[in-house]
């Protein structure tokens, strides 16, 4: 088997072969057995397709949730899909991990749902997070996810598409709820939205949420965990 120097032309016993050259191709051996190394195992592989898959299904879940207000149900079963797939052929802790992902991304949720503070599109998008990431990254993408949207709110506030009476609303909605033991509950969010506009659009929220916490904040630096 020929080493990398004479692949590329330089015999290792040639004279004249300083070093410097001997270091440099010794640190171009090593990058060449990571990456073949990696192209073997199909790591980049999976990590394009999970990043294909992430941004896909975030980039249409905020397209769908500003335009529409509804996520499409096809696209939340396709991302499920995808992400219990993509963490199935990592491993069963990777599956098991996504799956809980998903449950827990649910179950957080449904009392802000059942309150008609967000909708069931916004909560399944948020469980479909989970399975594509994992349960363990969902603190993080709820924390960015909940600053986006207090953005969104303060823009509208600022440019008269919500007004501060919807906050007197959410609590009217909170003794509603209470008092009747949950047999009165508020108007879906997207009901709500039609008739008096200026709701936030979660979707949106939890879409640039995984985006900084995956890509521009992965070691929760900036998030403090």
């Amino acid at each position: 088997m020929h080493n990398l120097a004479q692949r590329r032309g330089v015999s290792a016993s040639e004279p004249g072969v300083s070093s410097s050259n001997s270091v440099g191709n010794l640190i171009d051996k090593f990058f060449y057995e990571v990456y073949a190394s990696a192209v073997n195992n199909g790591v980049l592989n999976k990590l394009a397709a999970s990043d294909t898959v992430i941004l896909l299904v975030s980039g249409l879940s905020a397209f769908f949730d500003f335009k529409v207000r509804r996520i499409p149900n096809w696209l939340i079963a396709s991302g499920l899909l995808c992400g219990i797939a993509l963490n199935a052929i990592q491993g069963s802790n990777h599956l098991l991990n996504s799956m809980l992902g998903f449950l827990v991304g649910i179950a957080v949720l449904m009392l802000p749902f059942a309150l008609g503070w967000i909708g069931a599109g916004d909560v399944k998008f948020f469980g479909v997070i989970g399975a594509l990431l994992g349960v363990s990254w969902l603190p993080r993408v709820f924390f960015y996810s909940a600053l986006t949207a207090g953005m969104i709110a303060l823009v509208y506030l600022v440019a008269g598409l919500a007004s501060f009476t919807r906050l007197k609303a959410f609590w009217v909605d909170i003794k509603t709820a209470t008092i009747s033991m949950g047999h009165v509950l508020p108007d879906p969010v997207y009901v709500r939205s039609k008739e008096n506009g200026g709701s936030v659009p979660w979707g949106v929220a939890f879409a640039a949420g995984t985006i900084i916490a995956y890509y521009a904040d992965p070691s929760g630096h900036w998030a403090g965990f």
